[in-house]
């Protein structure tokens, strides 16, 4: 009888003590990250393999589980911001030849743009693009960190793409809401930003930026370099509009070579400053900066 009794408190003391310890032990489930990754000529990286990654959030390195091309299907929204007349037909040319690289590459693909009413401009592009997207009108004029929460709020809905906003700015218009507030909607695994700078030339002025002191200017340029950063995409300067097809164009060839990364996660690496590095030597990764889902 004593034994049993004995052997009972064993029995329960065990019970109770795993229970204890599974309590303590951290949920783990699985994060996705979408990345680009590019060599010392900026030409993306197609045949990377997963033990040439490293992933660490919050400076704890985690375990990198899967590394694929990523599947699915791009949803861009490009955002036209100070481009003049002269530059118009260039801009229209690009996007025609965006969507066609598209629908050939991937036909479930959407590209679309954002526009202000009586922005005849953008709404020139929508319609003789043919895209597939269109979250105009909107009220004009606005802010470009508007335009761009309105962009990415509205690709949020789209969860089964890989989110974009494409911008093409020309001394983009000054901000009047505040950078967190845009970083909160482009957190990943939303929305990316990518960006082209066309800088002004003597032939094509630039119609924005107009009226504002170089710090207004100083803080529009920091304001898209941070959140280009931060959501993982990439922003270059061209000079002159008749590079901006050729841009655009190897844009679309990173977009489309992008990764997929699969890792441990627990919950409390959500929120968590995230960090991508890869062993190959010359790489360039461009990653989110956190992780929220």
């Amino acid at each position: 009888m004593g034994s049993r009794l004995l052997l009972s408190g064993v029995l329960v003391g065990s019970v109770a003590l795993l229970n204890q310890n599974a309590v303590r032990q951290p949920r783990v489930s699985t994060g996705k990250l979408i990345v680009t990754v590019a060599d010392q000529r900026l030409r993306p990286i197609t045949d990377l393999v997963a033990s040439e990654v490293t992933v660490s959030l919050g400076g704890r390195v985690v375990q990198v589980q899967t590394l694929a091309p990523a599947k699915k299907p791009l949803a861009i929204v490009c955002l036209v911001d100070g481009v003049g007349a002269t530059q118009l037909n260039s801009v229209r040319s690009a996007f025609q030849s965006a969507i066609a690289t598209l629908r050939r590459s991937q036909p479930d693909a959407l590209f679309g743009c954002v526009r202000e009413t009586g922005d005849a401009t953008a709404a020139a592009l929508s319609r003789d693009t043919g895209g597939t997207i269109d979250f105009g009108p909107l009220p004009a004029p606005i802010p470009l960190s508007d335009a761009i929460a309105v962009a990415a709020t509205g690709l949020n809905e789209k969860k089964s793409f890989r989110r974009v906003i494409l911008a093409i700015t020309s001394g983009p218009r000054i901000l009047r809401t505040s950078l967190a507030a845009t970083l909160d909607v482009l957190r990943p695994p939303a929305v990316q930003l990518w960006d082209i700078e066309i800088s002004r030339t003597s032939t094509e002025p630039s119609v924005a930026g107009q009226g504002y002191s170089q710090s207004e200017m100083y803080e529009t340029e920091q304001f898209l370099n941070q959140v280009v950063q931060a959501s993982g995409g990439r922003r270059d300067t061209i000079f002159g509009s008749g590079a901006l097809a050729n841009r655009v164009g190897v844009y679309l060839e990173h977009l489309l070579s992008q990764y997929e990364i699969t890792f441990a996660l627990q919950d409390s690496d959500r929120g968590k400053e995230i960090e991508v590095t890869v062993s190959r030597t010359g790489a360039h990764v461009s990653a989110p900066q956190w992780f929220s889902d």
